[in-house]
């Protein structure tokens, strides 16, 4: 476990400088994701092997299964593609603790998504830049044309 921790600070260190020199990057959506992204969407990162231990609003005793498959990090929202496939709206993110190999999101209305995977680190870092890009759009939208903002 501690060889994982340090191989995802020596990740994040070096995505850190390569979004300095070159920002924000889109990478070419498979088909099962490219289905599910709106239009003008962009993906900026795919972590696979992640691994869901817990999703928004389950309240049952001993909660669900795990449920493993590919995490997006999109322009608008994170995309968990396993057999049923989880979207979560970046705005619904208000923050992020990290544990060895686990990611918890905090999200809107007091849920919470537990990740299971090699590199918390790293994916807090593209769900932060994600966020701060897409807060950033929305603002220059709003501003530009109040009543235009996108809904989403």
């Amino acid at each position: 476990m501690a060889t994982e921790s340090a191989d995802d600070e020596a990740e994040l260190r070096a995505e850190r400088l390569r979004y300095g020199r070159e920002g924000a990057r889109s990478i070419a959506p498979g088909s099962a994701l490219r289905a599910l992204l709106a239009p003008g969407e962009v993906v900026r990162a795919v972590e696979t092997g992640v691994v869901i231990l817990g999703r928004p609003g389950d309240r049952r005793a001993g909660g669900l299964a795990p449920v493993a498959g590919d995490l997006a990090v999109t322009s608008h929202q994170l995309l968990h593609l396993g057999p049923t496939p989880l979207v979560v709206r970046l705005e619904d993110v208000e923050d992020a603790a990290i544990a060895p190999d686990r990611l918890l999101l905090i999200l809107t209305h007091g849920q919470s998504l537990v990740l299971g995977t090699r590199r918390p680190r790293l994916i807090r870092f593209h769900i932060s830049r994600a966020r701060a890009d897409r807060a950033a759009a929305l603002r220059v939208v709003r501003e530009v044309a109040p009543d235009q903002a996108p809904e989403r």
